[in-house]
């Protein structure tokens, strides 16, 4: 099987996380799409909102509908960092028989070097990469520049590429640009909702919708009852 590795905080998960997700799984060709929730991301600081939590909004979003997608716990442990090289490592014992593509956004393909065993992922898993804005292959990093004159393909590359194969791992750059929607916006215009109405339940958000843009169009209804039920990000 070609099995595709989705990473993030997903704090909330929103609408370009489903997005993004459908769009790999289309483009790549992919069998399966694990989504790992991370309890501690190394590289963010976002994360004071329980793992638990986190892992129940995405049971409650449109991925634990997609067939092909599922939701793994490999990364719940919140006393430690949790790197990728080492969720790789253990999902290689895990699949020995199929080939892993692990998804990254573009901007965190320019520091790679600066990731612990960043340089090494390439030995464990295909790279897969998708846009941001403001961002390109020529901002990268000087040690990242020559890691893709080795591995660079484009998406244009896909189709000529042998299917099921492990004999070889690839950076694939995708064209589509995800970076529209920011979470921190989401968070900031929930601590905004309950300094304005203690106990808010979602009629009231919906009623008041422009004052919360961003909760509306990029949250399911499934996930802002969630929210506020837990009371989460006050």
């Amino acid at each position: 099987m070609r099995i595709g590795i989705f990473g993030g905080s997903f704090n909330p998960v929103h609408s370009e996380h489903i997005s993004l997700c459908q769009y790999i799984l289309d483009t790549m060709k992919l069998d399966k799409l694990i989504v790992i929730p991370n309890a501690i991301p190394p590289h963010k600081n976002t994360c004071s909102i329980s793992f638990s939590h986190r892992f129940k909004m995405l049971e409650l979003s449109t991925l634990a509908k997609m067939s092909k997608v599922t939701f793994s716990k490999i990364e719940a442990d919140e006393s430690i960092c949790h790197y990728s090289f080492d969720t790789l490592t253990k999902l290689n014992k895990l699949y020995p028989k199929d080939e892993l593509f692990f998804c990254m956004g573009q901007d965190s393909l320019n520091y790679l070097d600066k990731w612990h065993k960043g340089m090494e992922l390439i030995n464990l898993a295909n790279l897969v990469v998708v846009g941001r804005k403001d961002y390109d292959c020529s901002l990268a990093n000087t040690k990242v520049k020559e890691f893709l004159t080795h591995y660079l393909k484009t998406e244009k590359d896909i189709d000529n590429l042998a299917l099921n194969s492990k004999s070889e791992h690839y950076c694939y750059l995708l064209e589509k640009v995800f970076d529209s929607v920011s979470s921190t916006k989401i968070r900031a215009e929930f601590n905004k909702l309950y300094q304005q109405e203690p106990t808010p339940i979602l009629s009231f958000v919906l009623q008041h919708s422009s004052s919360y843009p961003n909760i509306v169009k990029h949250l399911e209804t499934a996930v802002i009852e969630y929210i506020l039920d837990n009371h989460i990000y006050a």
